[in-house]
């Protein structure tokens, strides 16, 4: 285990679970050590499919703003670490050579969405909600995660989470984009394992059809790094994020 993660491998199918205290909120270390999980397994032959799922009550509640190295990070460059790291993250996880199942609960929140969209199939729990706050933050919604929205969960749906800044519960999705089962970790293991079991040339070779098939919607997020700089040196930002741990209605200017 390192940085709240926890990576296992079973007869083909490598099972990845987020295991932080707290929410399995994301830290700077918990963002790097799941793009490394992601690039390791990508060269594994012997892996043929793989889990990315959660212990505790939530998937994921986003970012850590308490974390010092990500706040740290977040000062520095206009925040151009982050932006970097969260795209390269996802991209990772997207372009895993092999079929990948999301077993999600709880709160899947801002980055933690990122993360589902880019696996191939999610199964959720019916107290799942999806949540993307960063607007109400002031903040842009990098990381590439609104072209995935849109190819994923559809435009109305991406533009209601993404501008809202409402959650939306994983039985209000459209149909086929979240699986809503009640023993999400047992039966996204046995989809994970399922996948496993198929033929592994086969199932990589659709894997990269389907997702060249996809992957024009991606052009839309060459800017996410510098839209993302412009709004976390914004005053807006700032206060956004103080009315945060303040626990007040933020107050905001539009500079």
């Amino acid at each position: 285990m390192a940085a709240g993660l926890e990576v296992s491998i079973d007869d083909g199918l490598a099972t990845v679970t987020l295991c932080r205290k707290g929410g399995n909120r994301l830290s700077w270390a918990l963002l790097g050590a799941l793009h490394d999980t992601a690039r390791d397994l990508a060269e594994r032959a012997a892996v043929r499919a793989v889990l990315l799922t959660a212990q505790g009550r939530d998937f994921s509640r986003g970012a850590d703003l308490t974390d010092a190295d990500l706040a740290e990070r977040m000062r520095t460059d206009a925040g151009r670490a982050v932006a970097d790291l969260g795209r390269r993250l996802i991209d990772a996880w997207a372009e895993l050579p092999q079929p990948t199942v999301a077993g999600l609960r709880g709160w899947v929140v801002g980055g933690a969405v990122g993360l589902a969209l880019a696996c191939d199939l999610r199964i959720a729990a019916p107290d799942t909600r999806f949540s993307l706050p960063e607007i109400d933050r002031a903040m842009h919604l990098g990381w590439g995660i609104i072209p995935r929205l849109v190819a994923e969960f559809g435009p109305h749906t991406a533009r209601w989470l993404a501008l809202t800044g409402e959650s939306i519960a994983a039985d209000r999705l459209p149909v086929g984009a979240v699986h809503v089962d009640g023993a999400v970790v047992r039966d996204a293991a046995a989809l994970a394992r399922d996948l496993a079991d198929k033929p592994p040339l086969a199932a990589r070779s659709i894997k990269a059809t389907l997702r060249a098939a996809s992957d024009a919607h991606l052009d839309a997020a060459r800017d996410d790094a510098a839209h993302f700089a412009t709004t976390v040196q914004s005053r807006d930002f700032a206060e956004g994020i103080a009315a945060f741990f303040e626990k007040r209605a933020p107050r905001y200017e539009g500079r």
